[in-house]
């Protein structure tokens, strides 16, 4: 799937650093941490400020296509509120 810049879904603004556009973004991904040094892709969740609550760090959805919807979506939960 090919998402423009700034994309916005019901999760939020999404922007897309891929095997096809991998410079792109960079300077953000370096202000989160770097969540996709292991990896893409990666997620990082942010507060309504721009300030970092959570983030993948160590790859885990680098074989996303090949891990399955169930495991995908335990990675995200990770994520959210308690994960």
């Amino acid at each position: 799937m090919c998402l423009p810049d700034g994309a916005t879904s019901s999760a939020g603004l999404l922007f897309p650093i891929g095997p096809m556009n991998p410079h792109r973004h960079l300077d953000l991904a370096r202000r989160l941490g770097h969540p996709i040094r292991q990896g893409i892709p990666a997620v990082a969740v942010l507060a309504s400020e721009g300030r970092l609550i959570k983030a993948t760090e160590g790859g885990e959805l680098s074989s996303a296509t090949s891990m399955g919807d169930r495991k995908v979506l335990e990675v995200f939960e990770t994520l959210g509120p308690g994960g």
